[in-house]
């Protein structure tokens, strides 16, 4: 039902996977296949639910100090990277702090070309389409079945925001 670390893509080594778990959840619902060159990382509070038919080829990598769900019928393509922590938090002019991680939930009958990076707080609709190299960090507010791609030039966020490097540990 789980298969993990086979080798598939000649290009990259078959290093076979690499699971490192401190204390989180790792939910399978049916079958999953994630091939050579994988790396996932799950935090003492990380929780992650692979749906049925999962499929990742090879170099997948993904980080859970929050919630990552995924849908049934999931396929993704080569060198993808899943994040649902910045690993660090933002400092806000008027005060305060980013909270530095989000869930992220990936949509039933999603396919993604390689070089994606899902980062926090990305939910995305079912049956759609991720061109290569698709970059995402929030809800993907498209109808069902679209194929999305990257804008170029997009500011994210203008103002209001910075990393402050003496102080930014993150508390989950």
């Amino acid at each position: 039902m789980i298969r993990l670390g086979f080798p598939t893509v000649s290009l990259y080594p078959n290093t076979g996977i690499t699971i490192e778990n401190h204390g989180g959840t790792i939910t399978f619902n049916g079958k999953c296949s994630i091939g050579n060159n994988s790396y996932i990382s799950i935090g003492s509070k990380g929780v992650v639910e692979f749906g049925s038919n999962f499929s990742a080829t090879t170099t997948f990598r993904l980080t859970s100090y929050d919630r990552i769900v995924f849908g049934e019928r999931i396929s993704f393509g080569w060198d993808i990277l899943i994040m649902d922590t910045d690993f660090h938090k933002l400092t806000k002019q008027a005060g305060g702090y980013s909270r530095g991680h989000a869930p992220v939930v990936i949509g039933s009958n999603n396919w993604f070309g390689n070089g994606c990076r899902i980062m926090k707080r990305t939910q995305t609709p079912d049956y759609c389409v991720f061109s290569a190299g698709t970059v995402l960090s929030d809800k993907v507010d498209v109808p069902e079945y679209s194929v999305i791609g990257n804008e170029q030039k997009v500011v994210v966020k203008a103002t209001g925001v910075w990393r402050n490097i003496d102080d930014d540990t993150i508390t989950y």
